[in-house]
């Protein structure tokens, strides 16, 4: 999934870590209980030369491969059916004043799995929010 060189040595590269950290201390390590799904949502739009707002591609003359405004994971435990989701902002433009602009949950407090994410655009929260934004989005 395309991300800016930024992103993913930031706030995604703090992500990995906080889920390898997670998964290793919860309910002992046993990782039978954890299951982790990744993916993309939404394009990024930049401005073009003219101040208009473009989708951005991985390839520009090429509308296959959409680099995602958001990248995410879901950390799953199988056993009691509980889930939280991560869900990174993926715009190394952006300036930390505006980023409240593209928060797409309220975050749950207190979640281990934040401990030492401090990214602004970074955020977690309940599966049930974050399912409903990515049907929203995705329907956009």
């Amino acid at each position: 999934m395309p991300q800016w060189q930024t992103i993913n040595n930031g706030n995604w590269r703090g992500i990995e870590e906080a889920v390898r950290a997670f998964a290793v201390s919860y309910k002992g390590g046993d990782y039978d209980y954890l299951r982790v799904f990744s993916g993309p949502s939404g394009v990024l739009q930049l401005e073009d030369e003219d101040g208009d707002m473009t989708d951005i591609h991985l390839y520009p003359d090429e509308t296959r491969l959409r680099v995602p405004l958001y990248t995410w994971k879901v950390l799953e435990d199988v056993e009691d059916r509980k889930a939280v989701a991560i869900v990174g902002l993926n715009n190394p433009h952006i300036d930390d004043a505006d980023v409240d602009h593209y928060k797409i949950c309220t975050p749950l407090t207190g979640h281990p799995i934040m401990e030492g994410i401090s990214e602004p655009g970074t955020d977690n929260c309940s599966i049930a929010y974050f399912l409903l934004r990515l049907t929203i989005e995705h329907h956009r």
